[in-house]
């Protein structure tokens, strides 16, 4: 009796750790094809940053040497080129997805707190972008005003845009090496 009780109770034990074996093999693999997926989705994010980085430092230099100079001669003669407000468009949806089904859980903390800097820092360059597109629909530029209100808004948003975006770089080269070294199995 003494030997069936230790083979019940040994064949239990060997089903509970297979399944745990089994649960935590699932995880880790949901984890690393969450962290694939963001993988991706931060190459293309720090692409679209690096797209329209050299634009909007060079518009934001033009804008401070319009907005210096002192008479209409000056201004005339500042070169100021805009060819929109180009927004860095950034992707997020494998960010979400990994929140929803509990990825992030099955995750090296590290990574997990440097991914969630770098989708807070998106997203306040989101909403920056966002509310200066706002405050243009709610006094936009119109026929014989000033054209120097919109600019000075314009200055403010790129002045804000290239400290997001030099974070963001950084931020994003600090990251993908964690990442590809977790996706190693390192």
């Amino acid at each position: 009796m003494l030997l069936e009780v230790v083979l019940i109770s040994g064949g239990v034990f060997l089903g509970i750790a297979g399944e745990q074996w089994r649960e935590n093999s699932a995880h880790r693999e949901l984890a690393r094809g969450a962290l694939d997926r963001i993988r991706s989705e931060i190459i293309n994010n720090q692409k679209a940053v690096r797209d329209k980085r050299d634009y909007h430092v060079r518009v934001a230099a033009e804008i401070k040497n319009y907005l210096a100079a002192k008479t209409p001669a000056e201004r005339e003669a500042a070169h100021l080129e805009i060819h929109g407000v180009q927004i860095a468009n950034f992707d997020r949806m494998a960010w979400d997805v990994a929140i929803a089904t509990q990825s992030l859980a099955y995750m090296d903390a590290d990574i997990v707190f440097a991914l969630s800097e770098v989708y807070s820092r998106q997203a306040q360059h989101a909403q920056l972008s966002g509310y200066l597109i706002q405050s243009e629909f709610e006094q936009p530029p119109s026929e014989g005003q000033s054209f120097l209100p919109f600019l000075q808004k314009v200055d403010v948003y790129f002045d804000d845009a290239n400290f997001y975006e030099a974070q963001l770089l950084k931020l994003y080269d600090d990251v993908l090496p964690k990442i590809n070294l977790a996706l190693a199995g390192r």
